[in-house]
């Protein structure tokens, strides 16, 4: 009877692996394939998708984490409901409220996803991920270098003011794929950290392409956030695992490949663009000083409670007089408050934490966290569902008890 039982658990969890596993190949063949046939919704089928996997987790598991962090967790999404239903009293729509919680609350789900499975699971999910990526990259560069009409379409009806400004943007394009620059620039850089850290691992000169490639993504992307995450993630991977000299050498060579790389395609005018991008490298903080002057500028108790979910994002904009589009940091403080970001913060604090104390193997997931949340400081990036699971699954991998090892062992 329990050799049964033990090949019941066993198949049921070789199956929750094989789904898992697979979520982002999943969704970005989705994405593509809504470039030929309006009828599909990509953000409704990946919600659909995270629910089934988390209740595959549910029978799989029959429990959730319980740890500091994870009731730090539960009291975020506990506040985060409070608040919706303030923004519903205020006359916030309830389509704005409901969709603002699937793209930038259900990701959350990976976080109890990786706080239990096992490492051979995490390797899994890695390598489908590079995958997924690489088909993303390589439609985005035949999309970027044909422009076909399909690719042109995309633009148009997903980016605004596209279709006014449309020879410029023809002239002078970023790597949008089908996604957008933003998620592609982002997926692209924790591609690149997965790659590079095998390559530093010694495990194949497949890894060394690939990260050469997901490099090239992340700076046609134009994406200065992406750039500056991908700077730190060479640094910081290097140095932990090298240390710092090897860690020189690395930047260096990863600086003249770019440059050569520039000169063997000869493009004048990708050169000056990505120069103009450089210029404005850290022009991101004093463009958004704005929003950071409106915020003091309001009254105790909302500044302290929050005006409430989804109140501010960009889907709220006709309602509002300030609409926050540029900074998930500043968006936040401003619909939850300094309560709600301390909970937030407290998750992250928490998290990294319990990594250094339990000396964890799990450097690449740091590193995916302080680079997605320096992203923060000058994009929404966590109100795109498909970085929001990355984000999330990370914090939940450094929290995960079975793949950390007490420093005196």
């Amino acid at each position: 009877m329990k050799e049964e039982v033990g090949k019941v658990e066993n198949k049921s969890s070789i199956t929750f692996s094989m789904i898992f596993t697979k979520y982002y190949i999943v969704i970005l063949i989705v994405s593509f394939l809504s470039l030929f046939y309006d009828i599909i919704r990509p953000a409704v089928i990946s919600t659909s998708v995270i629910i089934f996997i988390f209740t595959f987790f549910l029978f799989r598991y029959k429990t959730l984490p319980k740890t500091s962090t994870s009731n730090l967790v539960y009291l975020y999404i506990f506040y985060i409901v409070i608040l919706m239903a303030k923004s519903l009293i205020i006359g916030i729509p309830f389509s704005i409220v409901i969709t603002d919680f699937t793209y930038s609350i259900i990701p959350i789900i990976f976080f109890f996803i990786a706080s239990n499975i096992d490492k051979h699971t995490i390797t899994k999910f890695e390598k489908y991920f590079i995958s997924s990526v690489l088909f993303l990259v390589v439609v985005g560069l035949i999309f970027y270098y044909y422009q076909p009409s399909i690719y042109i379409k995309y633009l148009i009806e997903h980016h605004h003011n596209f279709e006014t400004y449309m020879n410029y943007h023809l002239e002078y394009p970023r790597l949008h794929s089908f996604v957008g620059s933003v998620i592609l620039g982002t997926l692209s850089s924790v591609a690149f950290i997965f790659s590079y850290y095998r390559v530093l691992d010694n495990k194949g000169k497949i890894y060394k392409l690939l990260s050469i490639l997901f490099l090239i993504a992340v700076i046609l992307s134009l994406q200065r956030s992406s750039w500056i995450f991908t700077f730190f993630s060479i640094f910081y991977l290097t140095s932990y695992r090298k240390g710092f000299t090897y860690t020189l050498k690395k930047l260096s060579f990863f600086t003249l490949l770019g440059i050569t790389l520039l000169f063997i395609f000869q493009n004048t005018d990708l050169i000056n663009l990505l120069e103009w991008r450089f210029s404005m490298l850290f022009d991101a903080i004093n463009e958004r000083s704005a929003d950071w002057g409106e915020l003091f500028n309001r009254n105790l108790i909302e500044f302290i409670i929050g005006d409430g979910f989804g109140s501010r994002g960009h889907r709220a904009m006709s309602l509002n007089s300030l609409t926050i589009r540029d900074s998930l940091i500043i968006k936040m403080l401003f619909e939850i408050g300094v309560i709600g970001f301390f909970i937030f913060s407290s998750i992250i604090v928490f998290s990294l934490f319990n990594n250094v104390k339990r000396n964890s193997i799990n450097y690449v997931y740091v590193t995916i966290i302080i680079g997605i949340l320096f992203q923060a400081i000058g994009s929404n990036i966590l109100d795109f569902q498909i970085i929001g699971t990355i984000f999330w699954f990370s914090i939940g991998i450094i929290t995960n008890r079975n793949l950390c090892v007490l420093k005196n062992n």
